[in-house]
């Protein structure tokens, strides 16, 4: 852990900037997480501070498939190639842009009020976030404000990657960065506290920081390091608004805390529980971007869309999720006889008051459903999941895979990595399941992959979740900590023989379970699991796990 919160890791971060006070830069945050960073950057430098608002411009029957980006000023960036790889004509293209155009400057209200976007042509812009990982949304918003007119780029974060600069070398003109671990799983596992920013924590900095900049301006010419480009004037009350926003906030996260809500969180935060970079060398390990593009290139030669997978790398975990369409557009069927969906259908999976997308198949005859919690930054179109639930399907088991977030969610990196939120997203799904005639009297199983590991355990955890049995792969159990002992699903741990810093995580989370458990080890698999045999192997395990002990029985703590 290097920083309290995003308010430290801001005041980290504009030490490294002071090169740029007084020379009229502008300091943009990156909603949410970025602003209270970006907040303290601009105090430091006296800038004024505004945000910078993207909109992924998803393939309209892949979302999460990006093929291009809006921002404000009407800035539109286009990534030709997917468009035309994808087949979207104009008129599909258009009705995407109006759709998204309305959910930009709804956000846009709501953080700004009546303040206008700040001008940025001809300005150095700072761009700002809590951290990087995959890149995707660092690389959008620096094509939107250069797209804007500004002359020079600066990304800065507290923390990314060792290799981030080499993954976005071309999209920002300077990159400036506190930390660069070489071991690096995810951005929270840098903080003590990377509670989630809310929309009203975001709407005070940016009042507090107007309030500033006009008092500034107001002030002895001395005084005067930056105009206001923000826009507004402010008034005596809003600093007053601002600091009670922030106490109400603060209030919050203390109850929070003490209710231990915030438990998950500090598991994966833990910096004994930091990953381990492997041979691939897109960071984390987490299912998405590099994990399931190394995945997808075997589906991509069978599928003929090697052009869609290559420039959808800029979209971090999207390649995957590509990979996972194009049989749909085929017809919805793979080539394991039973579809890509097996011989289910797209469902809606009621999770409180969110509808998450997902495909139910339910064999006749089946003995259990498994529902599959993918990684971060992953779908329920992860090609490696999809060929372990097709092999789970062959044997009699349904398959539920779904995506955990939304659409929407998903923009906050905090949300990917947030194991708290992702059990009960599971646990709601798993209570939905069981409504549906065709499993309401089945046995449930979770698999969960990398981070969705900690988030079936977590849930597998609760005293009612009757889950019959937990298998995970490449996973991250340790993150469950604080659960684990309270786990009665029999559980699986399968681990690649050449991922050596997670097997040693494993072996530490095994030690924690009281249920019945195993811990397997495939031979010559790395993290991915993308060497030849080695996902077989994982179905293979699986489908036995699942059958012996889908069963509707109670399971008992045994001796530690």
């Amino acid at each position: 852990m290097l920083f309290q919160d995003r308010r430290d890791a801001g005041r980290q971060l504009a030490a490294r900037l002071e090169h740029l006070k007084g020379t009229g830069v502008l300091v943009l945050g990156l909603p949410r997480g970025g602003v209270p960073v970006a907040a303290e950057v601009a105090a430091a430098l006296g800038a004024p501070l505004d945000i910078c608002l993207v909109r992924k411009l998803g393939v309209p029957y892949q979302p999460e498939l990006g093929m291009g980006a809006l921002g404000e000023d009407g800035v539109r960036v286009i990534n030709d190639e997917v468009v035309r790889a994808a087949g979207i004509g104009p008129r599909e293209l258009a009705r995407v842009e109006a759709r998204e155009r309305v959910v930009l400057e709804t956000r846009a209200r709501i953080y700004r009020g009546g303040r206008p976007p700040a001008r940025l042509g001809g300005r150095t812009v700072v761009i700002v976030d809590d951290g990087v990982a995959t890149g995707s949304t660092a690389r959008a918003a620096c094509r939107i404000v250069r797209a804007r007119g500004a002359a020079r780029t600066v990304l800065a974060v507290p923390v990314a990657p060792d290799d981030w600069t080499a993954k976005l070398g071309a999209d920002a003109d300077d990159f400036v960065c506190v930390h660069t671990p070489r071991l690096f799983a995810a951005v929270g596992q840098f903080y003590a506290d990377f509670t989630q920013t809310e929309d009203n924590e975001v709407i005070a900095c940016l009042n507090a920081a107007t309030t500033r900049q006009a008092a500034r301006a107001a002030g002895p010419p001395g005084d005067r390091t930056d105009d206001v480009r923000t826009g507004g004037q402010g008034d005596h009350d809003t600093t007053a608004r601002a600091a009670d926003r922030a106490d109400d906030r603060d209030s919050a996260r203390a109850e929070a805390r003490d209710d231990g809500a915030n438990a998950g969180g500090a598991a994966g935060r833990d910096p004994a529980h930091v990953g381990e970079r492997d041979s691939v060398r897109h960071g984390a390990l987490d299912d998405g971007g590099a994990a399931d593009r190394a995945a997808g290139r075997e589906t991509g030669r069978t599928g003929g869309r090697d052009d869609v997978r290559a420039v959808a790398r800029d979209d971090g975990g999207a390649a995957d999720r590509a990979a996972g369409r194009e049989t749909s557009r085929a017809g919805g069927h793979d080539s394991d006889g039973a579809g890509a969906r097996g011989d289910g259908r797209e469902v809606d999976v009621l999770a409180g008051t969110v509808r998450l997308r997902g495909e139910l198949a339910v064999p006749d005859g089946a003995i259990g459903v498994v529902l599959f919690a993918h990684g971060s930054g992953s779908s329920r179109h992860s090609p490696r999941n999809r060929s372990v639930a097709a092999g789970l399907r062959r044997a009699g088991l349904g398959t539920l895979l779904f995506d955990l977030l939304t659409e929407d969610e998903e923009d906050d990196r905090a949300n990917v990595f947030d194991t708290v939120l992702l059990a009960r997203r599971l646990a709601d799904a798993t209570a939905w399941l069981r409504t549906r005639p065709e499993a309401n009297r089945l046995p449930v199983g979770y698999f969960g992959a990398s981070t969705g590991a900690a988030a079936a355990l977590w849930a597998a955890a609760e005293s009612d979740s009757r889950i019959a049995a937990v298998v995970s792969r490449g996973g991250r159990p340790d993150l469950a900590g604080p659960r684990l002992a309270a786990v009665t699903a029999p559980t699986l741990l399968l681990v690649g023989g050449d991922d050596r810093l997670v097997i040693g995580l494993n072996r530490t989370a095994q030690a924690r379970l009281r249920c019945e458990n195993r811990l397997d080890v495939v031979p010559g698999a790395g993290h991915l699991f993308e060497e030849p045999g080695t996902l077989d192997q994982v179905t293979v395990l699986a489908r036995e796990w699942f059958g012996t002990h889908m069963a509707p029985a109670t399971h008992h703590h045994t001796a530690a």
